[in-house]
């Protein structure tokens, strides 16, 4: 990691008694060279680009995606062979904050949003199925990547900030972070278009490698998410048991409609997901990464919601594991008649979806920080498979520590 190569810098240059130049409110040479430390200064009081991000996030500040031909691209590109969607021109494009997406896997941060556009289809095949036009609004959906494999992947990028973002920037004396850019116009009246260099930020700081990270809080992190996994595998199970041309976004469509509009690409509810889709094998650059893998014993799997009714119905479900909770919530959501009201099916899954997305996140964060600082749990045991595990009063924690290649 860059953050821990110039850290090794800095210290053999102290070690020789040569000087060493600081910037910032926090790094000082008194601190650094002399051991001083000022009034009210600590580590925990130094940004980082972690903290950075929750600001924005909490502020409903927006990102502003760099062009395709600057942004570094982390994966394999995907080629649609017959594009059919057509961007809308001359918009500025913007993700909220709030669209942050944490790597299950990879100590990734990146930033999701949407760009519209329209899909044309042929104006014959569109009027043979009763459509009175033939171009239709669209969307689809990127990812740029700021954070990765725990290491910053876009140093200057723009953004919308709000009035709270700016005094907040104002109060940590960075000025090389931002940059103000009030010569350029924007159509949004609340925010100011503000021009951001991180490279200099470490990803994290004292404060994140100090939030609580024990294998307690972990495992009821995990425990929590793997019985909202059972609950929304259960609900979309029953959830695809509704016929088609009763799904909301289905409705205005006859059977023929649909039929067109997937082939070209286009998704009822406006989405377009490509028509001849193909991967470039040489278009991501290999590397290799370390994660974490969190899990619960005897939850590594899911098993199918058929089997698990066939179960219930022969009387031999057991009592624990995966199995069991789905079982239970079946007859939950029978006792409720609530196993054909798609409604509310759908309410009860975006409920869960709420608490994977959340625990995931928090996890993901876990992960970054333990990547970053090389931190280890106390109090884990090793099994004869050389697994590190963790019993905790209702559930055994198991933590294993996996190397892969990305783009291989």
């Amino acid at each position: 990691m860059r953050e821990r190569e110039r850290t090794l810098e800095l210290l053999k240059l102290a070690a020789t008694g040569r000087k060493i130049k600081f910037s910032g409110r926090i790094w000082k040479s008194s601190r650094m060279l002399l051991g001083l430390v000022g009034k009210n200064e600590s580590l925990e009081e130094g940004p980082c680009i972690l903290n950075l991000l929750r600001i924005f996030e909490k502020n409903a500040d927006k990102f502003i995606p760099i062009d395709k031909n600057k942004y570094r691209r982390i994966g394999k590109k995907v080629e649609d062979g017959y594009n059919s969607f057509k961007a809308d021109k001359n918009l500025l494009l913007t993700a909220d904050f709030s669209q942050l997406v944490f790597s299950k896997e990879k100590l990734n941060i990146s930033i999701r949003y949407q760009i519209p556009g329209k899909v044309t289809i042929n104006p014959r095949q569109a009027r043979a199925v009763g459509f009175s036009s033939n171009v239709f609004e669209a969307k689809i959906f990127r990812e740029q990547t700021i954070i990765k494999n725990g290491d910053i992947n876009i140093n200057i990028f723009k953004a919308l900030v709000s009035k709270e973002t700016l005094e907040y920037l104002q109060k940590i004396r960075l000025e090389e972070l931002y940059k103000p850019l009030e010569g350029e116009k924007c159509n949004y009246p609340n925010y100011t278009l503000v021009e951001f260099n991180i490279s200099k930020l470490p990803v994290i700081n004292r404060s994140c490698a100090e939030e609580d990270h024990s294998l307690d809080y972990i495992l009821d992190l995990v425990y929590q998410q793997r019985l909202a996994e059972c609950r929304q595998k259960v609900l979309r199970y029953y959830i695809s048991k509704v016929p088609i041309g009763e799904v909301d976004s289905n409705k205005a469509y006859s059977k023929e409609q649909l039929d067109l509009l997937y082939t070209y690409g286009l998704e009822p509810n406006g989405v377009y997901t490509g028509v001849d889709n193909k991967l470039l094998d040489d278009s991501g650059e290999q590397y290799e990464y370390r994660y974490f893998q969190f899990a619960l014993k005897g939850f590594s799997s899911l098993p199918k919601v058929e089997e698990v009714i066939e179960k219930i119905k022969a009387g031999t479900m057991k009592s624990k594991g995966p199995g069991a909770v789905m079982a239970t919530f079946i007859k939950e959501l029978n006792e409720k008649r609530l196993l054909s009201n798609r409604v509310e099916l759908m309410k009860l899954l975006e409920k869960e979806k709420v608490i994977i997305r959340k625990n995931t996140r928090i996890l993901a964060i876990i992960k970054l920080i333990q990547g970053l600082t090389g931190g280890w749990w106390q109090g884990l045991q090793l099994d004869k498979k050389k697994k590190y595990f963790y019993e905790g009063k209702r559930a055994t924690l198991v933590i294993k520590v996996m190397k892969k290649v990305a783009n291989k």
